[in-house]
């Protein structure tokens, strides 16, 4: 992470997601040193980050605080993609991204 690198694993449920915590914590993880302040999280500004994330990447949830694991898994899938993307890696490397959810992204300027 450190040198601009991000990896979204080709096993989501065992290498990617953590089945604990919701939608906006799974695609904040990554940079919770943008996020926190004093050691409290910044709440409003990891919604903002999920809301625009949701918005680019088409991802259907409920809201925010969902569960991950009440999403389907082409969208567990773009949420995983999106915690990297909020990162702005120079280099995302995708272990096969589409196998088994059929996750699509759409073309746009991320």
């Amino acid at each position: 992470m450190r040198n601009g690198i991000g990896y979204v694993p080709e096993d989501r449920k065992m290498l990617g997601l953590f089945d604990d915590l919701d939608v906006k914590h799974n695609i904040g993880i990554a940079g919770v040193n943008r996020f926190t302040r004093w050691g409290f999280m910044l709440r409003d500004k990891l919604r903002e980050l999920t809301n625009e994330m949701k918005q680019r990447l088409s991802i259907k949830m409920t809201d925010v605080n969902a569960p991950i694991t009440s999403l389907s898994g082409g969208n567990q899938q773009k949420v995983l993609i999106s915690r990297w993307l909020a990162m702005r890696p120079h280099v995302l490397i995708m272990n096969e991204p589409d196998s088994g959810g059929g996750c699509w992204v759409q073309r746009r300027n991320l």
